[in-house]
């Protein structure tokens, strides 16, 4: 954004023209007409302040109070100008009484702006540098706050998007993390379910084959008691046998 601002502090108006404002920006010519008031008052005020009740007037770029996005003129009205016709007039030829201003004033562009264009009256120079020359600035300054109050808004709006957004990815992170977490406990109830069944199994399996083992074991131990058995029988058959022989053959010895 540019501005620009043209007129003389006792001419008949103050103008600055403003470009590069954007489109559909609130335009509140009240907030400027304060901002106007506010740089009228304070300490050190000159004479000059109570004949001026500046206001501003848009003369181009907004339209029902809003901006259009093509350069923007302000227009401040100067009273005084009203007792400076015969000095400060447009057209014409000077009169022949006209007083010049051949004295610069020290401290300010009085002298810089003679020499710059060759002119032997100050009145040319110092009617814009002037203090009331920051009028029109201040007019344009008004139309700078409004972009910026727009662009906060814009700002503020985008803000909450961001926020929003920013609400959104962490609810669905949230969300992804307790599916996660839910896909996980239920892979790891169903791996212990099934881990649950294979050690049931196992331990069936283990039970069935101890049972088969203990009754082979019982049979095997069975057929050898009865191996044993028979055995002892026969050796203890065969020792009775031989005594009763040896026995008997005393006897008829000794008969």
């Amino acid at each position: 954004m540019e501005f620009v601002t043209a007129g003389e502090s006792h001419g008949p108006a103050l103008t600055a023209i403003v470009t590069g404002v954007p489109a559909g920006v609130s335009i509140d010519i009240e907030a400027i007409n304060r901002d106007l008031a506010r740089r009228q008052g304070g300490y050190g005020r000159g004479g000059r302040q109570k004949i001026e009740h500046d206001t501003a007037s848009i003369l181009s770029g907004v339209r029902f109070s809003k901006t259009l996005g093509t350069p923007i003129t302000l227009q401040v009205v100067n009273d005084d100008f009203a007792n400076w016709t015969d000095r400060m007039a447009v057209d014409g030829d000077a009169p022949t009484d006209l007083k010049r201003e051949t004295c610069p004033r020290p401290g300010h562009a009085d002298l810089v702006g003679m020499l710059k264009i060759a002119s032997d009256d100050a009145r040319d120079i110092l009617e814009r540098s002037s203090a009331r020359e920051t009028a029109a600035r201040v007019a344009a300054g008004g139309i700078a706050k409004a972009v910026l109050a727009e662009a906060e808004k814009t700002k503020a709006g985008y803000e909450a998007q961001l926020k929003s957004a920013d609400e959104e990815i962490a609810r669905r992170k949230r969300e992804a993390n307790e599916a996660l977490q839910h896909a996980v406990d239920e892979r790891r109830a169903q791996a212990e379910q099934q881990a649950g069944e294979i050690v049931r199994k196992a331990r069936e399996d283990a039970a069935r084959e101890h049972e088969r083992v203990m009754e082979q074991a019982k049979g095997e131990i069975s057929e050898l008691m009865s191996a044993a058995a028979e055995k002892l029988v026969l050796s203890s058959t065969s020792d009775a046998y031989d005594k009763f022989l040896d026995t008997a053959e005393e006897r008829k010895d000794n008969g």
